[in-house]
């Protein structure tokens, strides 16, 4: 794959086990930490138009991965923060950004 878009440099493959609930799985070939929207759109574009094997991870808590790890790019979502908007008609509308 070619370089990495500003702003996403690759971790150094890592157990899959250290971002699971259940503590089990092997490395990944690659994985970013992504902390926004537009850097995660972009990133699973790039990925996408490659053909490169992804697998978007959020808190971990629904995912078993095998001790053979995964052989693609992880995209780990870190995205932070509460929107609210209280313009709208029927009351506020909250936004929480959430894995």
């Amino acid at each position: 794959m070619a370089a990495e878009p500003a702003g996403m440099l690759p971790e150094p493959a890592e157990l899959l086990a250290d971002h699971t609930t259940l503590r089990v799985g092997g490395p990944a070939r690659r994985m970013l930490t992504l902390n926004s929207e537009p850097e995660l759109i972009d990133a699973v574009r790039d990925l996408d138009a490659t053909g490169e094997p992804l697998l978007i991870l959020g808190g971990g808590s629904n995912l078993l991965v095998g001790d053979s790890g995964f052989d693609g790019t992880v995209i780990k979502i870190a995205t932070r923060g509460v929107d609210e908007d209280t313009a709208a008609c029927s009351g506020a509308v909250i936004t929480v950004a959430a894995g």
